[in-house]
């Protein structure tokens, strides 16, 4: 258990000659004793928080005051008997967990709501236990602000007395010191402090005689140090620290009034704690300027009122200006849009607070995260390195690393940091050793390498203070005892992996001269069966580097001729060969050198045949591999990268694995769509795209059938493990008796593999596997709103349909069709038979999915009839454009590129009905219309493929000066680019009427978004954010935007739930992530190593206050802290320019828009 140092916030109530120290600030007023006291008869209400309501309960919902029912009573039972485990395991010696942190939780909301449906009898039966589970609480983890405020409400209650009083006195000074920097606990403080004086001074002035003492304890002097110390925490709290302060400066003005006139010492004193105020950026600064001004001209001469007030402004100036600066990011926090957006949002306001020159604010600024995020370890780690870095020498380092302990005792990194500062600033060792002891005891110090981390850091404090000079026996016992004893604990092979403890042993060693004994754990590490590393070549080179600095050549030798007698089973033996040689040849003699040359020529021809008896098994296994191909397959080496859009998006690049070394050549793709997006990553045309093998998924899919009906994916996948990597999986369920599942395989050879397991059995049935051939339908020019319920509806009288994939839209919203793979080829062959059918006045296409046939691109950028236009007049419409380009023949379509506020970005795409007429529209090249010269080509497809042939889809101009200009996205008319998205309307009524529709598929185009919303009003425009998960729609009225609200809210389009929110939620949005083929879900994923960051995720599992994970938050709750890219200052102010809506909004403009039409009729 940690004990927290109380004394730091509890006043000294027996002092007659207080003296309040500017520690912090000098906002902490140093005032000298004795001075008039104020009496609270002379104050206003206001000071005691007489307009704020006192009692707790009267903010008890109905709920909270009803008594447990039967299943919470049974619950609480269990909890109580679980917790009493957890916490007498030690008495009772049973190995069971430490109670978890949202158990605790529970049983004490549990318990305190019996409590409150007793209207807070002091005769309630658990009151008693209440309490207890509480205290048991704060010893293994910390209590959230409710809590805190909660339970100091419950002592209050009751305490009638003087002895009550100082008992909540206390408890209030116990939960500030837990939690530094709470603005709610000390302003709670704060009212208690006040009110009880107050108190004190009415039974005073109605005994007439202070019997109990209640105006002797509760006096003006407590009062004023609570209020100091109040204000010297939370000051640099820029939103709330106002809520303090005022308190504390009307308190001083209390007492001004209470002096004779003319006392200037005071005043001057009062006008310093105003300037030193004005210095620091916060929520309320234009109201304590103007009390400045309040102040100034009732005390000080008039003559003076100018020149003193020019000098606050200076002031004042300087700190509104850098409260401008942080309100974007207080305003992105009170306004962010889940726990992502608020972790993102944490972590790029601490990041850009941490490069200021201000490291008090950057404290506060900290000191509010680990509010919020009170059990999150991440967030304390980047909370004291930010006070080791800026504000090292600070008293408060010690007592901050102490609360970070508290707070995480799980946390290795913190003991760490905790052990480390006390070692730094030369505390003495026991202090330092009681610390390591109350980490590795802590109850939550369950996980090894956390355990490690901090027995790492007491050796190296007991290395380091084992060879200071002069050190009594004891102390260098205790050192290598120390030492010793951790090596033995951590040597194995597991948790040490870099043997860092024996190697600081050995260093140890060394350093008082004890060589041998420094050898001998050398040769521990080398022979020891559980610590042996004589196969690694770093701990030979390690080795050798110690012996040569320490034993000469001769002991540098030896270990190298030990070294290579390993060369069989060492990871690297030329390594080592090569420093032997290189040893002998610097500092051997002659005759050593020629018989070391002997023996170095007979040593490499051995690890060489080594290394070809390996490279000839190597050779075997893929030789074997090579023979289970059947003719017709082309063996050439990797696995190229499928160009499969919908499927491999973003599939990064990687080697494949010896078992994998197998290329499909032959295979055609199924796809006959490339990535353009991918294309451009990779610098390749499209003529060279289509030259790579591509991934196949009908000759590399078979279908399991009859499988049980209640067969999940995993028992499947297990089922089919040792044929090879799966791809993709698919399972439907066929009828009430049998389930069918499509499963693509990496390649050729795991098929083969995969037809053995045809007639075997699983869970009873046996099983039938067919390969795929021919059943997948190549499907297109179908109704843009066609979704696969569209599909399937249209096909369901072919046969069963497995799966219906549609591409990714992200890099073309104009993409339309779809892959539809049936159960059986014959299936597939009379969904062909729809081939040429009239749906809905386009004429559908319906063939098997055949790459060898490629389809000419049509549309106007291949046909040749697209201009591309730049440096449109700003001021030009749409018509204009019109006008002017009709005169060359006729224009079916003008798309200008949105700013973002109705206005043109001055560049735009026209479509003619034929090519010849954008041929002769360009005469308009360099002509000037309206105050702009014009910049007119012919569009080409992107790559520079000629106009009529196959590109990777996307658009763009070349100018005759060589300059290219295409859009961000090629797509939609009304596409638009998150950069643009940037600079929010200047229209309330059009942000009104604008929905951020989130939650969008990939595959949804604009017409499928128009489709649904249109239902509700008719719209203004839809456009497409695929990069953000994302669609805008803007209605022509705002009480359509706020029906739509209301009713879609939670409709699924393509099978996704939509969701409404903000702007700023969508763009912290990314695009979606699809599934890479061979990746397992049911696999464990590896860490990655390099990803040390908390974030990073922030992203750790981030939960609201006050729930945890698990055990107090051993996943962690918050922040990532991952960098962040730095917005410019233009696009960070512009992200605060829009607020999410509510329901509550909607339902307003819903009633707005009635009124609105009453009012027309």
């Amino acid at each position: 258990m940690v004990t927290m140092d109380e004394e730091r916030a509890r006043a000294d109530q027996g002092s007659s000659s207080r003296r309040v120290s500017r520690t912090k600030s000098s906002a902490s007023v140093e005032m000298a004793v004795p001075e008039p006291t104020p009496s609270p008869k002379d104050a206003s209400p206001e000071l005691f928080f007489d307009d704020e309501d006192e009692d707790m309960e009267m903010d008890e919902d109905d709920e909270a005051t009803q008594p447990l029912g039967e299943a919470e009573v049974e619950r609480l039972a269990d909890l109580i008997e679980k917790l009493d485990r957890a916490h007498l395991r030690e008495e009772t010696e049973i190995v069971d967990a430490p109670p978890s942190y949202n158990d605790s939780v529970e049983c004490i909301a549990l318990l305190r709501r019996g409590f409150v449906a007793s209207k807070f009898s002091e005769n309630y039966d658990f009151k008693e236990r209440l309490n207890e589970e509480r205290v048991r609480m704060l010893s293994i983890y910390p209590l959230t602000e409710e809590m805190w405020v909660d339970w100091l409400h419950d002592e209050a209650i009751h305490a009638d007395d003087i002895l009550g009083k100082v008992g909540v006195m206390e408890l209030w000074a116990k939960s500030v010191a837990h939690e530094a920097g709470s603005v709610t606990l000390w302003k709670g403080y704060v009212k208690f402090i006040l009110r009880t004086w107050r108190e004190a001074q009415r039974r005073a002035d109605t005994d007439g005689v202070d019997d109990e003492g209640w105006a002797e304890t509760f006096n003006f002097e407590l009062v004023n140090l609570v209020l100091s110390k109040a204000v010297g925490d939370t000051m640099y709290n820029v939103p709330r620290s106002h809520e303090i302060w005022n308190k504390y400066c009307e308190l001083q003005i209390l007492q001004l009034k209470a002096i004779p006139p003319g006392s200037q010492s005071k005043i001057e004193k009062i006008q310093r704690l105003y300037l030193d105020r004005l210095q620091i950026p916060h929520q309320d600064i234009d109201s304590t300027f103007s009390a400045y001004s309040s102040f100034v001209s009732t005390y000080l001469p008039s003559s003076d009122y100018e020149s003193i007030m020019q000098a606050g402004n200076k002031v004042y100036q300087k700190a509104k200006e850098a409260l401008e600066k942080r309100q974007r990011f207080e305003y992105r926090l009170r306004n962010s849009y889940g726990q992502d957006e608020e972790g993102q949002a944490w972590s790029e306001y601490l990041e850009w607070e941490s490069s200021q020159n201000n490291p008090d604010l950057g404290k506060a600024l900290y000191q509010r995260c680990v509010l919020r995020y009170p059990t999150d370890s991440a967030a304390w780690e980047e909370y004291i390195c930010f006070m080791l870095e800026k504000k090292g020498s600070d008293p408060d380092v010690l007592p901050l690393l102490e609360l970070a302990t508290a707070h995480c005792q799980w946390s290795g990194v913190l003991w760490s940091h905790r052990i480390l500062a006390f070692d730094v600033r030369q505390q003495p060792l026991e202090s330092i050793e009681r610390i390591k002891h109350q980490a590795t005891t802590s109850r939550l110090m369950e996980d090894k390498e956390e355990n490690f981390k901090v027995n790492l850091t007491w050796c190296g404090v007991l290395k380091r203070r084992g060879v200071v000079k002069g050190i009594d026996d004891t102390d260098f016992d205790s050192a290598q005892l120390g030492l010793r004893s951790a090596v033995s604990e951590f040597g194995p092979k597991g948790v040490d992996k870099d043997y860092r403890i024996a190697r600081l042993l050995v260093a140890f060693l060394t350093e008082i001269n004890d060589l041998p004994e420094a050898e001998k754990v050398w040769k521990d590490l080398e022979t020891d069966k559980d610590m042996g590393r004589s196969g690694e070549y770093e701990f030979w080179l390690r080795y050798y580097g110690w012996a040569f600095r320490n034993l000469g050549n001769s002991g540098a030798v030896a270990v190298l001729k030990r070294a290579v007698t390993y060369w069989e089973t060492l990871d690297w033996p030329e390594k080592i060969i090569d420093v032997y040689q290189n040893q002998i040849e610097e500092h051997g003699e002659g005759a050593a050198i020629e018989g070391a040359m002997m023996e170095i020529r007979r040593l490499r021809k051995r690890v060489a045949r080594r290394r070809q008896q390996e490279a000839l098994e190597a050779e075997q296994v893929a030789q074997a591999q090579a023979a289970a191909i059947p003719a017709g397959f082309d063996v050439k080496g990797k696995r190229r990268r499928s160009t499969n859009v919908e499927e491999d998006d973003e599939l990064p690049h990687k080697k494949a694995r010896a078992s994998e070394d197998i290329d499909v050549g032959s295979i055609p793709p199924v796809s006959e769509e490339t990535e353009a997006a991918e294309a451009d990553q990779n610098g390749e045309s499209s003529a060279e795209k289509e030259k790579k093998n591509t991934r196949d998924r009908e000759k590399l899919t078979v279908f399991a059938k009859n499988l049980p009906p209640d067969v999940d994916e995993l028992t499947v996948r297990k089922f089919f493990k040792d044929c090879g990597t799966i791809n993709a999986f698919t399972m439907i369920e066929a009828d009430d008796n049998s389930a069918t599942a499509s499963i693509e395989f990496q390649n050729a050879a795991d098929v083969l593999a995969a037809q053995t397991r045809d007639k075997k059995r699983l869970n009873g049935r046996e099983i039938t596997v067919q390969l795929g051939f021919n059943t997948t339908v190549y499907v297109t020019n179908f109704p843009p709103t066609a979704d696969e319920n569209w599909i399937r509806e249209l096909f369901k009288e072919c046969g069963p349909i497995l799966e219906v994939r549609f591409p990714s839209l992200k890099y073309n919203n104009h993409r339309r069709f779809c892959y539809v793979q049936f159960d059986a080829s014959e299936d597939a062959e009379k969904a062909t038979e729809m081939n040429g059918k009239d749906v809905e006045g386009f004429k559908l296409v319906s063939k098997l999915s055949d790459p060898n046939v490629k389809q000419e691109r049509s549309g106007a950028v291949y046909e040749g009839r697209e201009v591309f236009v730049r440096n449109i007049d700003y001021a030009a419409t749409e018509d204009d454009i019109r006008e002017l380009f009709s005169k060359y023949g006729t224009v079916k379509s003008i798309r200008l590129i949105s700013k973002g506020r109705g206005v043109h970005s001055g560049y735009g795409f026209l479509d003619f009905e034929t090519a010849e007429s954008a041929n002769a529209s360009l005469e308009l090249h360099e002509q000037k219309f309206k105050s702009r010269k014009l910049l007119v080509v012919i569009s080409e497809p992107q790559g520079g493929a000629p106009a009529n042939k196959k590109s990777s889809g996307k658009t763009q101009a070349k100018f005759p000066n060589g300059a290219t200009g295409s859009p961000e996205v090629a797509g939609s008319p009304m596409s638009t680019t998150a950069s643009e998205l940037l600079e929010a309307p200047d229209s309330d009524a059009i942000r009104q009427k604008t929905l951020y529709v989130l939650n969008v598929a990939d595959t949804v185009n604009d017409s499928k978004i128009r489709a649904v919303f249109e239902k509700y009003g008719s719209l203004h425009k839809v456009q497409m954010q695929l990069n953000h998960q994302a669609a805008i729609v803007e209605f022509d009225e705002v009480k359509d935007a706020g029906k739509a609200m209301l009713a879609l809210d939670g409709h699924e389009i393509d099978g996704r739930a939509i969701s409404f929110g903000s702007r700023q939620a969508m763009l912290k949005t990314g695009a979606e992530q699809k599934a890479k083929p061979g990746l397992n879900p049911f696999a464990k994923k590896k860490e990655d190593k390099k990803s040390t960051t908390a974030a990073t995720s922030l992203a750790p599992v981030r939960v609201h206050r006050p729930g945890v994970a698990v055990r107090g938050g051993k996943t962690r709750m918050g922040l990532g802290f991952r960098s962040s890219a730095r917005k410019d200052e233009d696009e960070e102010k512009k992200e605060g320019d829009t607020k999410p809506k509510t329901n509550a909004d909607f339902r307003q403009m819903l009633l707005k828009g009635k009124a609105d039409d009453e009012d027309r009729e």
